[in-house]
C-alpha cells in the first residue's frame, strides 16, 4: 500500500506510482516531511522505476557515524530466517536449525563465503545495516594470520563494497568472554587490534563464557543463549565491548567519499576449519541513501 498524503489540499505524487517515481527516498521525505515509512516508487540509476521500502525514522544515531541528519533510506535487504520461513539461505551458505532458530552458516573453512547484496541499481553514498548471529565453537576475532581485506582477516562477518574491496564494517567474534586466551579475544577484551583498513569500524563479542564451557566439538556448542552484536550480555572481561563507542550495535553506518551504484558484499569468514569454528546468521538488513 502506498503512503499517499494530503499536503495543502494537494495529493502527494512523488513516489506514489510508477508513472511519477521519486528520485530517491530522501526526496520524498524532503518534499513531504510527514510521510510514513513504507513502499514507494523511485527511479534507479538506469532510469527504471522500482518499488522500494523507504525508511523515514531515525533508526540509529546517524550523527555518531558521520552522516547528515536527513533521514530517508531505501532498504535493499531484509532477512529474518526464523520469523519468515519462506526465506532461504543464499547459495554460498548452508541452512542449519539450532534450538528452533534457522541460521545461515559458512560452508568453507579457513576462508570467507560471499553474499552479494544488490543495491537495486540505486545511486547511494551512505549505508546503514545490521546483522544478528550466533557463535559455533571458539573464534579468534582479529587474531588470524591473514591481514588482507580479501582474506579471512576476521572470524565473523565482513561488510564491503566495490572491486577492489573497500571496507565498511566488521563484526568480529572473540574466543571467550573472560580474559582467558587474550590473544584470541576481541580488541575490546584485551585481544589483538583490528587491521589498519578496518580501523575503528567494527563490533566484537564472544558468546562463550570461559574455556571450560568449550567442548571442542563443532555443533555441540552453538551458543544460542547469547545473540552476538546486540549490545547485551557482554560479561566479565568483555564488558567494554557493549559500552561506547560500541553502544550503537547492531547498527553501523558509513558514508563514502562520493556516490556509487555498486553492490554491497557480506562475507562470513573463519580463519580455521569449520570443525573448530563457524558463524550462523539469523538476520541481516541493509539500507542505502
Amino acid at each position: 500500500m502506498f503512503n499517499n498524503s494530503t499536503l495543502g489540499g494537494c495529493i502527494q505524487t512523488y513516489g506514489s506510482s510508477r508513472i511519477k517515481p521519486a528520485t530517491s527516498c530522501q526526496q520524498i521525505l524532503i518534499a513531504y516531511p510527514t510521510s510514513s515509512s513504507g513502499y514507494y516508487w523511485v527511479i534507479n540509476s538506469t532510469g527504471v522505476a522500482i518499488q522500494v521500502y523507504c525508511r523515514f525514522d531515525r533508526f540509529t544515531n546517524f550523527t555518531f557515524f558521520g552522516l547528515n541528519s536527513t533521514n530517508g533510506f531505501a532498504r535493499v535487504a531484509s532477512v529474518n530466517l526464523t520469523s519468515d520461513t519462506s526465506q532461504q539461505c543464499p547459495p554460498s551458505l548452508a541452512l542449519t536449525l539450532q534450538s528452533g532458530r534457522r541460521l545461515c552458516e559458512e560452508t568453507t573453512g579457513s576462508a570467507c563465503d560471499s553474499v552479494t547484496i544488490s543495491t537495486l541499481g540505486l545511486r547511494w553514498q551512505s549505508v546503514c545495516g545490521r546483522v544478528a548471529g550466533y557463535e559455533d565453537g571458539v573464534a579468534n576475532a582479529f587474531a588470524g594470520t591473514s591481514t588482507s581485506i580479501d582474506s579471512p582477516y576476521v572470524d565473523g562477518v565482513s561488510i564491503t563494497y566495490g572491486s577492489p574491496r573497500n571496507h565498511l564494517w566488521s563484526y568480529g567474534i572473540g574466543a571467550f568472554e573472560s580474559n582467558q586466551a587474550n590473544g584470541h579475544n576481541c580488541p575490546c577484551s584485551s585481544g589483538p587490534a583490528a587491521p589498519a583498513f578496518v580501523g575503528s569500524s567494527w563490533y566484537c563479542e564472544s558468546a562463550v563464557p570461559t574455556q571450560n564451557t568449550y567442548s571442542g566439538q563443532k555443533n555441540i556448542v552453538y551458543a544460542m543463549s547469547d545473540l552476538l552484536w546486540d549490545g547485551q550480555m557482554c560479561n566479565t572481561g568483555e564488558a567494554a565491548c557493549c559500552l561506547a563507542p560500541y553502544s550503537y550495535q547492531p547498527w553501523f553506518c558509513a558514508r563514502l567519499p562520493s556516490s556509487t551504484v555498486t553492490n554491497l558484499e557480506m562475507r562470513l569468514c573463519s580463519s580455521n576449519a569449520l570443525t573448530s569454528e563457524n558463524v550462523g546468521l539469523e538476520q541481516w538488513e541493509f539500507y542505502v541513501q
